[in-house]
């Protein structure tokens, strides 16, 4: 039986990376120092998912490539509706924001893994809080908090434009640096508790919960609702084994990976796994050469590790034995194919 890893919708990670863009940061780039490989990652963005280890890294490389305190801020206002995929557009035809938040929590496996979502609602007030889902560091919460806060409020002005009231949004972190930009978020008024438990929590009024949407359709989000069920991970169809083996040697800090240590991992045989690959039409020997070269390219495409790093990365002591190698392989040596990368 194989263990699957926690997801997360992949569009996110798309829409980090087209942010970076928009600063004159390649994708490639991105990927590259988060240790991804472009091609594989646009595979799985076809499949909706990637996993929450995988985002996690393209999160990272984008705080570090980026260098920008405000990461947070700035994904949290790009998010608008219609950047949730399909459930965006059952959001746009809830009857009012009640609804909103109610479809929400049905359909959070498709908004975010890093937090769980809850709302309560009473009489006079609706309270929704994000919490996390596990141990993170504190700038993976505080960047998390920055995105969740600021993404809805981003997503109810949009919907409700001039007619949106005031609300509290209250994060569990220090003033940032940028308070002045949440000051500019009006009529959402932004609170600030380092001492508070880790998340954040929407309050809003009766009133606010009532604001009726522009366009409501039941018929819109019973149908996206339907789709969406579809997708959840009860639904979800089997990896192919291929997948399954590449993500494991994609994952390992020392090269070269051994057919015996992925049956290890994975509690299967090795022969197991070779009829598995042969069945795919693949075999153990041209999966690892095709990830090795992957990796290398990569590594060398991301300027800040020598040739030499890249070699020892990849199980070399001889750093003439690894430009062979991939000499052999591409017909260029290292130095050429990073000046070509670059």
């Amino acid at each position: 039986m194989i263990n699957r890893k926690p997801t997360a919708p992949s569009r996110y990670a798309g829409l980090m990376l087209n942010l970076l863009e928009s600063w004159g940061i390649p994708r490639e780039r991105v990927l590259a120092c988060a240790g991804m490989d472009p091609a594989e990652f646009l595979r799985k963005q076809g499949n909706l998912r990637i996993t929450l280890e995988e985002t996690e890294r393209i999160y990272v490389a984008a705080a570090e490539l980026s260098g920008r305190g405000d990461l947070g801020f700035e994904f949290g206002q790009m998010l608008t509706p219609t950047s949730h995929g399909l459930l965006g557009y059952g959001l746009i035809g809830c009857p009012d924001i009640n609804a909103v938040w109610s479809l929400a929590i049905r359909q959070q496996f498709h908004l975010t893994a890093a937090f769980s979502i809850s709302y309560r609602r009473s009489d006079k007030l609706g309270r929704t809080e994000f919490s996390p889902v596990g141990p993170m560091s504190q700038d993976r919460v505080a960047f998390y908090q920055e995105v969740l806060a600021v993404a809805t409020h981003t997503t109810l002005k949009l919907l409700l434009g001039e007619r949106m009231l005031p609300c509290d949004i209250r994060l569990s972190m220090p003033e940032p640096k940028h308070l002045d930009r949440y000051l500019a978020l009006q009529p959402t008024r932004f609170h600030f508790n380092a001492d508070a438990p880790p998340g954040v929590v929407v309050c809003m009024d009766a009133a606010f919960l009532a604001l009726p949407l522009p366009m409501p359709s039941r018929d819109i989000v019973a149908s996206v609702e339907q789709q969406l069920n579809k997708q959840t991970p009860g639904a979800e169809p089997e990896e192919s084994w291929i997948s399954v083996v590449s993500k494991i040697m994609n994952q390992a800090e020392v090269w070269p990976v051994s057919l015996k240590g992925v049956a290890a991992q994975l509690g299967v045989s090795e022969r197991t796994i070779d009829r598995r690959l042969k069945q795919e039409g693949v075999l153990f020997s041209e999966l690892h050469d095709g990830l090795w070269l992957d990796r290398a390219c990569a590594l060398l495409s991301n300027g800040r590790v020598t040739v030499a790093e890249v070699a020892e990365r990849l199980g070399y002591c001889d750093t003439a034995n690894f430009s062979r190698a991939f000499r052999r392989r591409t017909q260029k040596s290292p130095s050429e194919y990073r000046s070509e990368h670059l």
